[in-house]
This record gives structure tokens, C-alpha cells and sequence, in this order.
């Protein structure tokens, strides 16, 4: 329970610039709601815990220019860079999750967008898609199967 107990905490820290939500409301988006401070928070962690994880790439990065990279240290940046990986992705699936939950989305897309704003997102039917749209969309829901 040591990492919930920290996040509760970091939660508490997050920079006032990581708590901006930006993007505009598409077509085919229904408004559902404001973001509560909480969730608010945990978004703009997300945001911070991504930045330390580019933060770690760029080091590894200079290291490896400069020859500065000993066996120590690509572990140390290894370790650390999963360790960021997995916390975001744990962040991620608890935001998500959290949101569904708090505006009843269990089904369907959800979003985020300019000053906090939850929409959700209307999925066109296979009449409403056109051949390049309906191909873009199958991409995006491929689980790496290859037919036959």
C-alpha cells in the first residue's frame, strides 16, 4: 500500500501546470460533465510522471552520446524508466476507470478536454462510415491478428 499512500500525496503536489486540459469539443462528442478536483489531480500527475519518463530517455540518451554510460548507470536509468512506465500506466487505467465510473461510461469512447471537460464519444455505425474511414477505424481496433 506504500505506492497508493505516496500517490495520495503526490496528488497533493501537482504543479498548477499540469492541471490544464486542453482540446476542443468534435463532432460526434456529447459534454457529461466537469472533471472533479480529485480526478482533476490525477490526470495532471499523469502528465507530470510522462515528462519524468521523457525526462529519463533524454539522460539515457546524453549518456549514451557523450559515452558517459557505464554498466551502473544503464541499469539505473533501465530501472528507473520501467519503474515510470509502469506507474503511469497504472495512473492511466486508474484515471480511466475513475472517470467511467463517476459519469456512468461504461461503454463506449470517453474524453477529456479544455477546462476539464468529460465527453463522451459517439462511435459512428458501419452505415455513417465511408471505405477510407471504416479501414482507419478496423487499424485502430487490430489486435495484431493477420488474416489468412
Amino acid at each position: 500500500m506504500r505506492w497508493l499512500s505516496d500517490l495520495k500525496q503526490k496528488l497533493k503536489e501537482v504543479p498548477a501546470k499540469y492541471l490544464i486540459t486542453e482540446g476542443a469539443i468534435g463532432a460526434g462528442e456529447r459534454v457529461v460533465g466537469q472533471l472533479p478536483n480529485d480526478l482533476l489531480r490525477l490526470w495532471g500527475y499523469q502528465l507530470q510522471v510522462a515528462d519524468e519518463i521523457r525526462a529519463i530517455l533524454e539522460r539515457h540518451t546524453r549518456a549514451h552520446l557523450t559515452g558517459a554510460t557505464t554498466e551502473k548507470s544503464y541499469r539505473e536509468l533501465r530501472d528507473d524508466f520501467e519503474w515510470a512506465v509502469r506507474q503511469h500506466l497504472a495512473i492511466l487505467q486508474i484515471f480511466w476507470v475513475s472517470v467511467r465510473s463517476e459519469f456512468d461510461l461504461y461503454a463506449g469512447g470517453v474524453g477529456i478536454r479544455a477546462h476539464g471537460t468529460v465527453v463522451a464519444i459517439e462511435k459512428p455505425t458501419a452505415q455513417e462510415l465511408d471505405g477510407e474511414a471504416l479501414r482507419a477505424l478496423l487499424e485502430q481496433i487490430d489486435c495484431g491478428g493477420k488474416p489468412n
